[in-house]
């Protein structure tokens, strides 16, 4: 059975200082979170950071998130992995130089990627890359770029459910692809707003797609079919379940409670 967690993307507005950090830590951990996923404030050093998550039973599942860091000084991302605990590095998506060479570019991404992948192995760690809807661009050769990040790199791929709908394709069925590269999934629900919903629009917590307005849900409150989803995160063998909301219309604590709930009706 998959454990879940809270990328703290969601609850990002409430750690901007060390007051609402630790207050946002606490309410995460009363609620009976246990991972979360998440950087080091600038106002945290790696050792505060890393004791107050003790403190609080809270573990982080990654360490890493950007290419160029990765890139510069990929140890320095190794030893902060193995500090925190986690056997993940995390890469978070394509940079756009590289998407604007087209088929070459994503090649040559992975040809990077797969030299990382081979570094942070090496020290017991594993590379994983987590996709948005960009990915799922289509070539003239046929390839998609998630295609070929899947197929010409041994990364583990953390897919987002919703980012994987956005681009056109079926997340369970690419789920069901990745079993034994997808140890973390992040869990993110795809739905469409009424137009109606000014406030929505106001505060650019919609997006609009040929007049329909998509925004982003609490899980089971949206449009993607989660009892498939579900049952290829078993079939995959997922470790962890990651909820992520990027906007919602509610306190996002709220929101996410009704995540977890609804999670742990579908027996994960």
């Amino acid at each position: 059975m998959a454990k879940i967690g809270v990328v703290e993307y969601t609850i990002r507005h409430y750690l901007q200082n060390p007051v609402d950090y630790k207050e946002a830590h606490e309410k995460l951990a009363q609620m009976g979170v246990e991972y979360i996923q998440g950087g080091v404030p600038k106002f945290l050093s790696l050792e505060e950071y890393k004791k107050g998550l003790d403190e609080l039973g809270l573990h982080n599942i990654s360490a890493g998130g950007q290419y160029d860091d990765i890139m510069a000084d990929p140890q320095a991302i190794a030893d902060k992995a193995k500090f925190l605990g986690t056997r993940f590095v995390s890469v978070a998506t394509i940079p756009i130089h590289f998407r604007m060479r087209g088929e070459e570019g994503y090649k040559a991404f992975a040809k990077a990627m797969q030299e990382k992948v081979k570094f942070f192995r090496a020290q017991g760690l594993e590379l994983t890359y987590h996709n948005h809807a960009v990915e799922f661009v289509n070539f003239d050769s046929g390839k998609r770029g998630m295609d070929i990040l899947f197929e010409e790199t041994e990364m583990d791929l953390m897919l987002d459910t919703h980012w994987v709908a956005a681009g056109g394709a079926d997340p369970a069925a690419w789920i069901k692809k990745c079993k034994g590269r997808i140890p973390v999934v992040h869990y993110k629900d795809y739905g469409i707003a009424n137009v109606q919903e000014q406030d929505y629009m106001e505060m650019k917590k919609v997006t609009e797609i040929g007049g329909v307005y998509k925004r982003f849900m609490e899980i089971g409150c949206g449009n993607l079919n989660w009892p498939a989803i579900v049952e290829a995160t078993k079939e995959a063998g997922c470790e962890l379940v990651m909820i992520e909301q990027d906007f919602t219309h509610q306190n996002p604590f709220n929101g996410l409670q009704t995540s977890i709930n609804n999670i742990k009706s579908w027996g994960i």
